[in-house]
């Protein structure tokens, strides 16, 4: 299968998660039986060891990768940073009271994985806002500031005060911002 033909069923199976309701149920349902004999697993965990796996395991292994591209574009969208670690990044996610861990590992190439957690952690993002792609309360009350500050952005535009003046100072606040957050 070519690159074009992965994206291709990386983008179907995007779009099963989010309008295919049944999709998504059964999805996570798997994953839960799964996890409960495989604690964590990657994409690449079965690569010698096939024969363990149905050819439904097969398939929603493979399906990982793509339930992280679905994870981040909802993280980016609500304002949600990733946990970042030395060779990756990961979110915590959680479903009927499961937690786990989504995340990815780049060594000498990229393998995607889930661990089951004993229960969820602060802070998971919850597997039906995920495939629903509802915007959280938080990130409307972002969305509200940031218009906001777009509309003191633009009046200042139309009041001809220098962009390079705007930027500068936006840059400077956001540097103290930075420096601020880092000290926490």
């Amino acid at each position: 299968m070519d690159f074009f033909e992965k994206q291709r069923k990386k983008r179907e199976i995007k779009e099963k998660f989010r309008d295919n309701n049944k999709f998504s149920k059964e999805y996570i349902k798997w994953l839960e039986e799964f996890t409960e004999k495989h604690s964590s697993f990657s994409t690449d965990s079965f690569l010698y060891k096939e024969e363990e796996l149905s050819e439904t395991d097969k398939k929603n292994v493979s399906i990982v990768e793509t339930l992280y591209e679905l994870v981040d574009d909802f993280a980016d969208e609500n304002y949600i940073k990733p946990i970042r670690h030395e060779f990756g990044a990961y979110y915590k996610i959680k479903h009927n009271n499961i937690g786990y861990y989504l995340g990815f590992d780049n060594g000498q190439g990229v393998s995607f994985y889930i661990a089951r957690l004993k229960e969820p952690e602060k802070g998971s993002i919850e597997y039906k806002n995920i495939v629903s792609g509802v915007k959280l309360p938080s990130t409307v009350l972002i969305d509200n500031k940031l218009d906001e500050l777009r509309s003191v952005i633009e009046r200042l535009g139309n009041e001809e005060i220098p962009i390079e003046a705007i930027h500068q100072v936006a840059d400077a606040e956001i540097q103290k911002i930075r420096i601020k957050r880092q000290k926490y």
